[in-house]
C-alpha cells in the first residue's frame, strides 16, 4: 500500500469504549499516507491515513488525524482485462 492506492476496509470494529470512527467494512478508500506510527498506549504499528476520512483531533489528545492500523485494509484488486485475440482468416 502506498499513497494513491485504493483499499477496502475489512475491519471496522473497535474495542468497547471507543466511539464511532467512520470506517465501514466493505467500503473503498484511498491511501493518503502510510508509515510507522508510535502510539503511547497501543505501541508501534503500520498506519494509514485516508483521503476520504480524516479523524480530526484524537479525544485522548495524542495527535490530530490518528492513523488507522494498515491491517484493517486490503488492496483493491482490479480484474484482469481480457485480451481479444484476432484470428487470421
Amino acid at each position: 500500500m502506498k499513497p494513491g492506492d485504493k483499499v477496502i476496509c475489512i475491519n471496522d470494529e473497535f474495542p468497547y469504549g471507543v466511539g464511532p470512527q467512520g470506517l465501514v467494512a466493505g467500503a473503498e478508500y484511498t491511501i493518503a499516507w502510510r508509515g510507522k506510527w508510535n502510539h503511547p498506549i497501543d505501541g508501534s504499528y503500520m498506519g494509514v491515513r485516508l483521503v476520504e476520512l480524516q479523524r480530526g483531533e484524537d479525544p485522548a489528545a495524542y495527535c490530530d488525524d490518528l492513523p488507522f492500523r494498515a491491517d484493517r485494509f486490503r488492496p483493491v484488486v482490479s480484474p484482469k482485462s481480457e485480451k481479444v485475440l484476432e484470428v487470421a482468416e
